[in-house]
């Protein structure tokens, strides 16, 4: 599933416990409709802790096309980056579904962070790994077939949604994206994802249950992950270095020896 960092695929990591409770007790809660957006950005931006529903961070490409690059699940924030930075970027915070929140103005919440040091460290670490989320979708964008993009996010709305499966093995995906959205995810045409679906139904890898899509364990066989593959890179670099090492040893031991020979010879 994932290529080069830690993060999942299009899916930011809950938010630090210690930032849920400041929410909890400061923000502000409610409810944004489908399509409904938060103030992101500039002094007066917002943040917000997604309490359930489902948001999205996408943007508009100068052909006026929707792109979708991060999922935002229960849990997790939205507009804390530019809420942190006061930027104005070209991003929509906004809910995909009917979603519940609670919200902080930035003043707040920078004043949080500037009286609780250790927390404003974790934040920062956390956008970081937010940010290489943000870079694995773009890679399997990249480098990745159309239906193994489709696979590696199902594979990380289950990793993090952590549904059980049931007795034929199917996972229930509670958010249903429709085929307009993972389209605008995986940058694959509409009819494209369409196609694919219904392949994979029509084979038994996925099935509708209460107009929720499932998906099959053996959709997954193939798939792969580089913490999987065995050492990570800074293994295999310690165990080039050690065979680099070795082999000179060797090649000082068999010097010396040739050289002790030839003078015991002369």
């Amino acid at each position: 599933m994932r290529q080069v960092f830690l993060g999942s695929p299009w899916i930011h990591a809950p938010a630090d416990p210690d930032i849920v409770r400041l929410f909890n007790t400061c923000g502000r809660w409610a409810k944004l409709p489908a399509g409904g957006c938060i103030f992101n950005g500039g002094d007066r931006g917002e943040i917000a802790l997604v309490l359930s529903g489902l948001g999205a961070f996408s943007f508009q490409d100068r052909h006026g096309r929707n792109h979708i690059f991060t999922l935002i699940l229960p849990g997790r924030l939205m507009g804390d980056v530019d809420g942190l930075s006061g930027s104005t970027v070209n991003v929509t915070d906004a809910a995909l579904r009917e979603t519940e929140v609670r919200l902080l103005s930035r003043d707040l919440f920078l004043q949080f962070l500037s009286e609780n040091p250790s927390i404003q460290r974790k934040h920062a670490v956390g956008i970081i790994a937010d940010h290489e989320s943000d870079m694995e979708g773009m890679i399997a964008n990249f480098t990745l077939s159309a239906p193994d993009r489709i696979i590696t996010l199902f594979a990380s709305l289950i990793h993090n949604l952590r549904p059980e499966p049931d007795s034929e093995g199917f996972y229930p995906l509670e958010n249903s994206l429709t085929t307009i959205e993972i389209s605008q995810i995986v940058s694959v045409a509409r009819p494209t994802v369409s196609a694919i679906l219904n392949q994979w139904l029509a084979e038994g890898l996925l099935k509708k249950v209460d107009k929720h899509l499932c998906v099959s364990h053996a959709l997954f066989a193939a798939l792969q992950d580089w913490t999987y593959r065995g050492a990570t890179p800074a293994a295999k670099i310690r165990k080039r270095r050690h065979r680099r090492v070795m082999s000179a040893v060797k090649r000082r031991a068999s010097s010396s020896q040739s050289a002790s020979e030839a003078n015991g010879g002369s």
